[in-house]
This record gives C-alpha cells, structure tokens and sequence, in this order.
C-alpha cells in the first residue's frame, strides 16, 4: 500500500508484472455500493494488457463475495 486508507475510501497500492518486475498503481475505491479499481503504469507507454489482466483477476476473486446471503 503506498497511498490512502479504508477511512478514506481509497487505497493505492504498488503492483508489479510478472514478467519484468515493472511497478505499476492500482487503486481500490468505495463509492457508495461500487467498488471501483483502476489501474495504470507507472512508467513507460503501454503495460500490454496487465493492468486489465490484474483487474479482471481481481473482479473475478471478490465476485463471490457479491452474492445475495
């Protein structure tokens, strides 16, 4: 974690590829009933698809946490 707290509703934390070991930033958000995610690189022009590649395992993980009790 590098930035932001559950207080605050935003947490930024410092991810980084597989492959190479490039940092990269993706920040959790709360608004209201969503949980928003977005991430991006740090350095450079293109990440090549990691950053959706992250987010959507992260979609998919927390997913079931999603269902009607």
């Amino acid at each position: 974690m590098i930035a932001g707290s559950i207080e605050d509703g935003t947490i930024t934390f410092e991810t980084r590829s597989a492959l190479w070991g490039f940092p990269d930033y993706t920040t959790v958000t709360v608004a209201g009933d969503l949980l928003v995610i977005s991430g991006h690189l740090r350095f450079g022009r293109s990440d090549m698809g990691v950053n959706k590649t992250r987010i959507l395992g992260w979609i998919t993980t927390l997913a079931p946490l999603t269902e009607p009790l």
